[in-house]
């Protein structure tokens, strides 16, 4: 059922919540089923629209959410855009 929604175009994250599990471990799953999740490749325009949250308060974990990647990610391209 897992691959179903995720071939139908759901995102990683609503669909681990339905089965309980983390969505690292349900990618890990898929991609071992052969349905690996489509990294998703961030604009300059999404850099900036985390720098813009981050400077509204937003959390590291809200905005890797909001972008479908993780809270270190979201460091590393904040952090980079810095300097």
């Amino acid at each position: 059922m897992a691959a179903a929604l995720r071939r139908a175009g759901f995102p990683l994250r609503p669909i681990a919540e339905v089965f309980n599990v983390s969505p690292r471990t349900l990618g890990r799953i898929l991609e071992r089923d052969g349905l690996a999740a489509p990294r998703r490749k961030l604009s300059l325009r999404d850099h900036d629209e985390m720098r813009t949250l981050r400077a509204e308060g937003w959390t590291l974990t809200s905005i890797g959410a909001r972008f479908e990647i993780s809270r270190h990610r979201v460091a590393q391209i904040i952090r980079t855009e810095e300097t």
